[in-house]
């Protein structure tokens, strides 16, 4: 019986992740929730979810201490985890525990409903998609450098002024190691995964048929539209338009 968890000590946010999403039409039958850490730790441990959609900053144990637990314990859930603070220690402690999403407060529905169906997704879309942008998941991989630049990139994707250079002044190594340990780990170039993190969360974003494609490519970390355009038509064969259109 797939199993989600909320694990949230403000009661009126907890009821608004409950109540934002039809986890019935994606599958989930049960919804369970914790006011707290220590709570929300016994309850996975009892029952196990299939999803756990947490809070940081709590009383007794905070979020991440309680998914560290579960992982030692064997717990394999997804995870997205809510901040009120978009920081990059944060992303990077929820990418090495295996996070799916890490999504900042006060927290938009859309984004949520999204980041769920990227963990649910099945299907032929969601097929087209992995195999022309395939994922690369910090946690398979044990070099920190390969870690901490996920997470910077997860955490800070939307910024257009994002560089290569400046995730490896973060990191404090020279850009050309940065590159070299990036693309020996993975096989991308580090400026293609970036490119490619940003149309993958683009083409999620564009699901919504309600989106404007100049809104999406903000979104993403594009300040040109036309630009944007092209590169989402070089890695999956359609512009924007044709793209949300289809799907």
């Amino acid at each position: 019986m797939p199993t989600v968890l909320i694990v949230e000590d403000d009661a009126a946010v907890r009821e608004h992740v409950a109540a934002a999403v039809d986890w019935n039409a994606l599958g989930f039958t049960d919804i369970l929730e914790a006011s707290d850490g220590e709570d929300g730790l016994q309850t996975a441990l009892r029952h196990a979810p299939d999803l756990i959609v947490t809070d940081i900053h709590m009383p007794r144990m905070d979020g991440l201490t309680m998914l560290r637990k579960l992982r030692s314990a064997g717990v394999k859930s997804a995870a997205i985890i809510l901040s009120a603070y978009c920081e990059f220690a944060y992303a990077r402690q929820a990418m090495q525990l295996g996070a799916a999403d890490y999504l900042t407060k006060p927290l938009q529905q859309a984004e949520l409903i999204r980041a769920v169906e990227r963990i649910c997704s099945t299907g032929p879309q969601a097929d087209e998609l992995q195999r022309r942008l395939p994922a690369l998941d910090a946690a398979v991989t044990k070099n920190k450098y390969m870690i901490e630049t996920i997470a910077y990139i997860a955490a800070y994707h939307g910024d257009p002024d994002l560089t290569i250079g400046r995730i490896a002044e973060h990191l404090h190594i020279s850009e050309g190691h940065l590159s070299h340990v990036f693309k020996r780990e993975s096989g991308y170039t580090l400026v293609e995964y970036l490119a490619q993190y940003r149309i993958r969360e683009a083409a999620h974003l564009l699901n919504d048929a309600h989106k404007k494609i100049y809104e999406v490519a903000q979104t993403v970390g594009y300040h040109d539209t036309a630009y944007f355009s092209g590169t989402f038509r070089r890695y999956l064969g359609q512009t924007p338009s044709e793209y949300q259109n289809s799907h």
